[in-house]
Formats: structure tokens, C-alpha cells, sequence
């Protein structure tokens, strides 16, 4: 069995490789070609049941690969303190056709991170954009860096607007996205940062929403394009559930996950939204949607497809 550890996986990988590999699995996924199980979920909770983590594991395999990819992704919320870093994580990859052991992936969840990053600017290119759009970001760490720099390298954006419920971590991240050769600056608030962004993506673990209704510019010709990459899991929510009722467009990685436990959970426990207009983003992408003007919302949950397809980039 092959071994690879994180700097030789970040080595065999670039953007655009990532990019093309996993928008090729939400298309397979949508039609019915990849075998993914519902994913597994464990919530870590301190003596005063704040949540303090969460492990995901996921799993895939399709006709059109030779191995079965299983991946387990661990984050600590409070590992920054500790000086150690809050996402972790591992791929195994069995022959299809045996079930070997193939290869270890000990990539300490940074192919989570990239085919994140890689969705993320994905679901963000559904929406017509101009090269002075702004982007938006919410939340402050790895993942938020990452959303911005892969979706500004996708849709060839400049300007980036971060909304960190820190205001020291926000500054901290305009300064390294600055420094990776991005307009960065930092919003007072979230209404503030809804009135001047074209996409806004989140990237948070927010049990509570973040962004509220009335964050909202006013009037029928709100154009913005929201991203929600941070539900990925029951109990947390990041957007309020009448921003989806508003939104006339909705797109979900995968329908069955995001009503479970994406943001459209708790719009559809509300009765808010019926399920049956929600837009597959696989199909989507097949079709060539172009959101063009209005408020309109994807829900990323995650997939063990994107999984299967950045592992195998790799071996």
C-alpha cells in the first residue's frame, strides 16, 4: 500500500486539475453515477454542551474508478488556541475490484480543504460576474482563505470584503489575502458586506445564523449570490431561513444532505421553501445556469464524490 503524506499530496495538485475534477463529480453524482452512502456524523461537546468539534466520514465509488475512497475529517474548534491546527483528516482508497488497500492519504485534511475551496468557487460561478464584483467572506480561518483565493482564481475577481465576528481575525485576514495579491478590505458588518458583494460565500461554524434577512440591501433588484459552505452538519446554520425563502433560485450539492442537515433544513422544517424547485448543482452545471440577477442561495453540504475525485488526482 502507498503512503503519501500532506506535502507530497499538495505537490501533485494545482487549482484548475482540482477545479475540472470536481465539477466533473457533481455532474456524475447528479446522474446517478457514483455510489455515495449517507455520511457519517459525530459532534464533540464540552461539560457545557457548547460544541467544541465535529468528524465527518464519507465515501464513494463509481464505475468509472478503480478504487473506493473513504475519508475521515476532523476538526477541534479550539486547536488554534493550542497552537495546533483546527482541521485534520485522512483518505483511504481499496480497489474496486479487490479490495486492497491501495494508498494511505495522510493528508491531514487538506484535500478536504481543496475540494471545499474548489465547490465553493464552483457553486460561486453559477452567478454572472464582472471583473469588479466584489466577493464576499464570511468567517476568519482556513477555509475562508481558501474560499477566497480558489473563487477569485476561478472567476477572475480582484476584490475580496471579510466579515469576521473577530474583529482582529478579520484584519488579520485582509492582510494575508492582500499579501497573496488580492484588494482586500474589511466590513464593519454584515449588512455592510451584502450591500457591496455580487457572491457571498460562508465558511463558518455557526449554530445560530449569521446573516439575517434584514441584512439584505433593500428593493426587488438585489443581486447577490450566497455560498453556504459551513452547515455541513446537524445544528449549525449560517444563513436565515427567509433568505431562502426569498431567494428565487437555490441550489443544493445534494438534495437528501441539505435537508437534512445543510441550511435548507431549517427553511424546510419552516415550510419556507418547497423542496421539489430546489436545483441539483450537478445539474446545473450540466445545464450551463447563469444566475443573473436576484437573491439566490447554494447550499454545500459536501460529497463523498468530491472526495473520490480529488483522492484520485493524487494516486
Amino acid at each position: 500500500m502507498k503512503i503519501l503524506d500532506r506535502h507530497e499530496i499538495d505537490a501533485a495538485l494545482d487549482k484548475d486539475t482540482v477545479i475540472k475534477a470536481v465539477r466533473e463529480a457533481f455532474v456524475s453524482h447528479s446522474q446517478g453515477h457514483i455510489q455515495s452512502p449517507s455520511p457519517l456524523h459525530m459532534t464533540f461537546r464540552d461539560e457545557a454542551g457548547l460544541r467544541t468539534g465535529d468528524c465527518h466520514v464519507k465515501s464513494a465509488h463509481s464505475n468509472h474508478h478503480k478504487v473506493i475512497a473513504i475519508k475521515v475529517a476532523i476538526g477541534m474548534y479550539k486547536n488554534a488556541e493550542k497552537g495546533v491546527p483546527v482541521n485534520n483528516g485522512l483518505v483511504l482508497l481499496l480497489s474496486r475490484e479487490t479490495g486492497e488497500p491501495v494508498a494511505l492519504l495522510q493528508d491531514e485534511g487538506l484535500l478536504t480543504t481543496y475540494r471545499t475551496a474548489a465547490a465553493g468557487a464552483i457553486a460561486s460561478g453559477l452567478a454572472s460576474t464582472k471583473a469588479d464584483d466584489v466577493l464576499g467572506i464570511v468567517g476568519t480561518g482556513n477555509q475562508a482563505f481558501h474560499q477566497a483565493e480558489w473563487t477569485t482564481h476561478y472567476l477572475g475577481l480582484k476584490k475580496v470584503m471579510v466579515f469576521g465576528r473577530s474583529t482582529a481575525k478579520a484584519a488579520d485576514l485582509t492582510s494575508k489575502l492582500s499579501a497573496h495579491g488580492l484588494s482586500a478590505v474589511r466590513a464593519d458588518s454584515v449588512a455592510q458586506l451584502c450591500a457591496n458583494c455580487r457572491i457571498v460565500i460562508t465558511t463558518t461554524p455557526a449554530s445560530d445564523p449569521i446573516i439575517m434577512a434584514s441584512d439584505l440591501p433593500d428593493g426587488p433588484r438585489t443581486n447577490i449570490h450566497f455560498v453556504a459552505v459551513g452547515a455541513d452538519t446537524h445544528g449549525k446554520q449560517e444563513l436565515d431561513a427567509e433568505i431562502l425563502a426569498r431567494a428565487a433560485t437555490v441550489v443544493a450539492d445534494d438534495l437528501k444532505q441539505c435537508l437534512d442537515h445543510g441550511d435548507l433544513a431549517a427553511a424546510n422544517a419552516l415550510g419556507l421553501i418547497d423542496p421539489d424547485q430546489i436545483v441539483s448543482l450537478g445539474s446545473a452545471l450540466a445545464k450551463g445556469l447563469s444566475i443573473t440577477e436576484g437573491v439566490s442561495v447554494a447550499d454545500l453540504t459536501g460529497l463523498g464524490a468530491q472526495d473520490l475525485a480529488i483522492a484520485t488526482l493524487v494516486t
